[in-house]
Parts: C-alpha cells; sequence; structure tokens
C-alpha cells in the first residue's frame, strides 16, 4: 500500500490496534469499547479518550488541551484551549451548540444523542462524527479525508488519505472491496475474493 501500512486494524470488534497512514498515526484505537488508548494525526494528539464511560481522560490538538473532560455526568472538568480556560462547562443536556475560541471552531456539537455534527480545530474538520451509532459520516484530517466510517459493523465504506484511496473497506468480514492506493490498486480486493 505504498507508505501506507495498517499493521493492526481491526474494526469489527471495534478495536485499532495500529494504523500509521503516511503522517497519520492512530496506535491504539478502541471503538467497540468507546476507548481511545492514544491518537496522533500529524500533530493532532488525544493521548487519553474514554468515550464508553463518557470520560476523556487527556486531550491535546496541537496547542489546545482538554485535560479533564467528562461527558458521561454531562460535567467538563477542566477545558484550557491555547490561553482559553473553561475550568466548568456543563454538558448535561448533551448540546453544544456553537464554541469558537481563538481559530478553534466547534460549530455544532451534541454529545447527548452521540452525534457531532461539525468539529473544526485549526486545519482539523471532523464534519460528521456520530459517536452514538458508532459511525464515523466524515472525518477530515489535514489532507486525510475518512469519508465513511461505520466502527459498529466494521465497514469502512470511504477512506481518502492524501492521494490515497480506499474506496470500499469492509474490515467486519475481513475482505477489502476496493483498495486504491497511490496509482495501483487490488483487483482481487475489488473483486470480493
Amino acid at each position: 500500500m505504498g507508505t501506507v501500512a495498517l499493521p493492526g486494524l481491526d474494526l469489527g470488534t471495534g478495536a485499532l490496534l495500529g494504523l500509521d497512514v503516511g503522517t497519520v498515526a492512530l496506535p491504539g484505537l478502541d471503538l467497540g469499547t468507546g476507548a481511545l488508548l492514544g491518537l496522533d494525526v500529524g500533530t493532532v494528539a488525544l493521548p487519553g479518550l474514554d468515550l464508553g464511560t463518557g470520560a476523556l481522560l487527556g486531550l491535546n490538538v496541537g496547542t489546545v488541551a482538554l485535560p479533564g473532560l467528562d461527558l458521561g455526568t454531562g460535567a467538563l472538568l477542566g477545558l484550557n484551549v491555547g490561553t482559553v480556560a473553561l475550568p466548568g462547562l456543563d454538558l448535561g443536556t448533551g448540546a453544544l451548540l456553537g464554541l469558537n475560541m481563538g481559530t478553534v471552531a466547534l460549530p455544532g456539537l451534541d454529545l447527548g444523542t452521540g452525534a457531532l455534527l461539525g468539529l473544526d480545530v485549526g486545519t482539523v474538520a471532523l464534519p460528521g462524527l456520530d459517536l452514538g451509532t458508532g459511525a464515523l459520516l466524515g472525518l477530515d484530517v489535514g489532507t486525510g479525508a475518512l469519508s465513511v466510517l461505520d466502527a459498529c459493523n466494521g465497514i469502512l465504506s470511504g477512506l481518502k488519505l492524501g492521494t490515497r484511496a480506499l474506496s470500499g473497506l469492509n474490515l467486519g468480514t475481513g475482505a477489502l472491496h476496493g483498495l486504491n492506493s497511490g496509482t495501483g490498486a487490488d483487483k482481487r480486493a475489488s473483486s470480493g475474493t
């Protein structure tokens, strides 16, 4: 797959053991239990994110730091974004209608229903993220895009990272239904064999 390496990716069980795509690294991502052990996307680091219990142990996105975020109780214990501090943010209703901090914009964030309508952090954009159903409708991180990701049934319908495209990737059944990496294509994958 060129310089793209997915050493251990299991979305059928909701566990991503290791993903390194170009400069994008997701060393430990577990969506089955809702725990994100470690995520490093370019200069974006989310060292400890637990959505199963609703607790965000640590989030560091560039210069953006959210050291203590608890969404299970709807309370944000500590949020530090640049020089902006929100020591107490109550998401008990689960709805963050709009948040703009410097160049960081979260125009529509709804954690009550498990749907992230829009997230833009610097050059990082997640236009449609639904964690309630386990489906990532759209993820754009720098030049990387994961247009449709369903982590519940383990189907990655569209993955585009820079010039690399995985147009249809089914990890639930262990079959690659169409893999286009750079200028090459896996014909066996596209035939479903």
